[in-house]
Order: C-alpha cells, then sequence, then structure tokens
C-alpha cells in the first residue's frame, strides 16, 4: 500500500537542487518526489511559495520557473492541481503584471464554478477571461448584501 505525505516548499526547492543560482544541495528530496512507494501531496498555497521564493529571492526569469513547476509535476509521486497550475503558469508567464497568485485564485475559481472573480484589484479584473468584476471600495457586489458568494 501506497503511504501518502505532504510536501513544503522547502522539499520543492530541495529537489531542484541543480539548477544555476540555487544554493541547495540534496538528492534526498529529489527521490521523495520520484518515489513509487509513496504519493506526495502538493497544495497550490505550497506551489504559490515555490513560485514566488524563486521569482522575489532568486530572481529567475517565468519560464524558468514554470519549467522548474512542471519537472516537479512530472515526478511519479506527485500529486497536485496539475491543470489549475498549468494554466495559472501560462497566463502569468503572458502576463507579466500579474502575479502567479492571481492566475492561480482565478482559475481555481474557474475551476470552482464561478462565473465571476469578485476583486479590488484592477490589474487581475483587466485581464479578459480572468476577473470581470472590480469592487469600489465600500460597495457591496452587484446584487446587494444578499448576493451568494461563496469561499474557496
Amino acid at each position: 500500500m501506497r503511504g501518502r505525505a505532504a510536501a513544503s516548499a522547502n522539499v520543492l526547492l530541495m529537489a531542484v537542487a541543480n539548477t544555476p543560482g540555487l544554493r541547495f544541495e540534496s538528492g534526498a528530496a529529489r527521490a521523495v518526489l520520484n518515489s513509487s512507494r509513496s504519493t506526495c501531496l502538493i497544495s497550490s498555497l505550497t506551489i504559490n511559495e515555490f513560485v514566488k521564493t524563486l521569482d522575489v529571492h532568486y530572481h529567475l526569469a517565468r519560464t524558468d520557473i514554470a519549467e522548474l513547476v512542471r519537472a516537479i509535476m512530472a515526478m511519479r509521486a506527485v500529486e497536485c492541481a496539475r491543470s489549475a497550475i498549468e494554466w495559472a503558469l501560462e497566463h502569468w508567464i503572458k502576463h507579466p503584471e500579474l502575479s502567479f497568485v492571481d492566475c492561480l485564485i482565478a482559475e481555481e475559481a474557474r475551476m470552482a464554478g464561478a462565473d465571476r472573480l469578485w476583486t479590488f484589484d484592477a490589474k487581475l479584473a483587466g485581464q479578459h477571461g480572468i476577473a470581470e468584476t472590480v469592487l469600489p471600495a465600500g460597495e457591496p457586489p452587484q446584487g446587494g448584501d444578499d448576493a451568494e458568494c461563496s469561499f474557496l
């Protein structure tokens, strides 16, 4: 029987240890993510932390970060929200004014069945196909105080 465990962003960073510019050295993390004896659950939040670390602290190009995320998602033991993460990566690369987490939130909202993503973020709302409604500060969502809202 296969075991199940979750991985944190530092395990993902260790898994890409041979990437130029990163100062980690560990084959153990890659072995865990490639194991045939267990499943490694990686949350979207963990992927976001991994992406942000590579972007903000290591200053890797978005295309290089996307390649690393895809390499991790391709590892045998990894289980994650692949389609949402892939969509977010593609949109993040195409729209440099957006953060990865904005793209991920938008796709997860769409996948959860939301027909709108309410946001105060004009950059996010300005992207066709992501968010269509910008709420001015202090105004309730269209439909007033009784508007139906679901949280992801």
